[in-house]
């Protein structure tokens, strides 16, 4: 660590000495700082600041005798130095661009160092280039511990639709220590500041999204009796009226039906609509054994796609497009939402219908949404459950925006397949008991 550094971790502190509402303006994080006296006084500031505690000597002395961290960060002597320093927090943001730029340097410096082991310890140049150009993606973003917390944060948040809280956030995204959470809600007071986010209501830690992007539609130009013209499992249809770019999802845990649920409903529609059968799971072998199981349907005029890469960019927009199932591939389920309106925004004419995973580690039963959070169900024009039921399987239909005259919103029906694709009613849509 370079003095030079040292002096601007200290800058940044003493100026936050003097104005401490400067935390909601800056962008830095505890892990940025490299003298360990620093990080320590920067965490123990932004614990109490975001604690609603007013910030001066006497109080940060009296919370680092109370943790026990006062000789660690320094010390009586050094602490009374930095919070009576001649500094002012008029500058702060260069000196956070001069802490960030000496990590970029000292991480490039570890990263030569790296290469250098790594070639003597005789690994491959393929790894050593893929490894190390992953640290140089990251830099080439502006990147670093608390960048990427902030976007990580960022993309979180925009990923929700509605409101969210900030247990979400943190169960979502991992953040359980004590120095994450005080990030955390450093990074929402500047989304808050930069108008991105707004408190929701009266409640504790609880926000929304600002969506401030929108079309101006011409109603005069909507056709009043537009419907989508479909048959879905056991006649539901008849319940509700289906519309162009609504999203219809089914939601079960593995080895449920799910694709069992949407070959037949490909099935029953494929001859009037153009489908699109994206398959994230069932390879183009498995599906012709499946379908060759079916014991009336032998011909299958839909498109089958199982090589493909983002789904938002291959939706038909006005067809019928089958997406089994959605999964985020970087283990990140809080991207799902996200990933449904995107799916959804796309959609013109045509309708999407969309399985998704439940999570096998709860009661199955008394879940009602799928892997991703609650937010799964917001964009659902009608949200259905399927669980099993041994011998066979239940449906429930959680969520039906558009019904018409009789609400089916609760309504549930048992079912069996047969060889894995031949759906088999086991009474009727009715409410469950």
């Amino acid at each position: 660590m370079t003095n030079l550094n040292s002096e601007a971790e200290q800058s940044i502190i003493a100026g936050i000495f003097i104005r401490p509402n400067v935390l909601k303006e800056i962008d830095i994080s505890v892990d940025e700082f490299n003298d360990p006296k620093n990080k320590i006084l920067y965490e123990i500031l932004l614990e109490m600041f975001f604690g609603g505690t007013a910030i001066d000597y006497n109080t940060v002395f009296s919370e680092l005798e109370k943790q026990g961290k006062l000789d660690k960060a320094g010390g009586k002597k050094y602490l009374f130095d930095i919070s009576d320093a001649t500094s002012t927090s008029a500058g702060i943001g260069y000196h956070v661009d001069t802490v960030r730029r000496s990590n970029i340097k000292n991480t490039l410096l570890d990263l030569c160092g790296r290469i250098e082991n790594d070639l003597r310890a005789k690994i491959s140049p393929e790894e050593i280039v893929n490894s190390s150009m992953a640290i140089l993606h990251e830099l080439g973003d502006g990147n670093l511990s608390g960048l990427t917390f902030s976007k990580k944060i960022w993309e979180w948040v925009s990923s929700t639709t509605g409101y969210f809280y900030v247990t979400e956030c943190d169960k979502n995204l991992n953040i359980v220590t004590q120095r994450d959470k005080t990030n955390r809600r450093q990074v929402l007071h500047r989304l808050l500041k930069e108008e991105k986010i707004e408190k929701h209501g009266s409640k504790n830690g609880c926000f929304r999204k600002i969506e401030n992007d929108f079309e101006v539609v011409n109603l005069d130009d909507i056709d009043e009796g537009e419907l989508f013209d479909i048959t879905l499992p056991f006649g539901v249809q008849k319940y509700i009226d289906v519309m162009p770019k609504d999203l219809i999802i089914f939601a079960g845990v593995t080895n449920v039906g799910k694709t069992a649920v949407m070959l037949d409903t490909c099935r029953v529609n494929m001859r009037r609509h153009a489908c699109w059968y994206f398959s994230s799971e069932m390879g183009k072998r498995n599906c012709k054994m499946r379908l060759a199981k079916h014991e009336t349907c032998k011909s299958w005029p839909f498109k089958f796609i199982d090589d493909f890469s983002n789904f938002e960019d291959i939706i038909q927009p006005n067809d019928l497009n089958f997406i089994d199932y959605l999964e985020e591939t970087e283990g990140e389920a809080y991207r799902i939402p996200g990933m449904l309106a995107k799916i959804q925004r796309k959609l013109k004419n045509g309708i999407a219908i969309v399985a998704l995973q439940k999570n096998p580690n709860t009661k199955s039963l008394t879940v009602d949404y799928a892997v991703g959070g609650h937010q799964t169900k917001s964009k659902a024009a009608l949200f259905i459950t399927v669980d099993p039921d041994y011998p066979g399987a239940i449906m429930r239909i959680v969520k039906a925006k558009n019904y018409k005259d009789e609400n089916p919103n609760g309504y549930m029906i048992r079912f069996k397949i047969v060889q894995g694709i031949n759906l088999i009613p086991q009474g009727i849509w009715q409410p469950e008991m």
